[in-house]
């Protein structure tokens, strides 16, 4: 039931992003549109950024093989290319965010695909 539970709060929040920008949804609006409640919430992240550094994590394991050696240009093309069909949901991100906080995403992500690679 809490992995049926987490699963549908990330996927009201991937909704959500497609809608309006990151800073404007709140916990309360997600858990209202999930039909959860914040203890529900609150019980699988510790906030919404929490919750934002968990989905970014998924697009980023969706994109990027995992266990495997990277061929860097076609896994950049291909992130090139979700970004281009998901625009909107990109710059209500990116937009919404401080840079040192997308400086923190980027190093995350590229601090755990040299692991990877080595």
């Amino acid at each position: 039931m809490a992995l049926y539970t987490k699963k549908l709060i990330m996927t009201t929040f991937q909704e959500m992003l497609a809608e309006m920008p990151f800073d404007k949804i709140t916990v309360s609006a997600l858990v209202k549109r999930a039909e959860g409640s914040p203890n529900t919430f609150y019980y699988h992240y510790q906030d919404i950024y929490a919750l934002l550094d968990d989905w970014f994590q998924k697009q980023v394991d969706a994109l990027v093989p995992v266990g495997e050696p990277i061929e860097w240009k076609p896994v950049t093309k291909n992130i090139l290319r979700e970004c281009r069909a998901h625009s909107k949901t990109i710059y209500h991100v990116f937009d919404s965010l401080s840079r040192d906080r997308l400086d923190t995403l980027f190093e995350n992500f590229l601090h755990s695909a040299v692991q990877d690679a080595e």
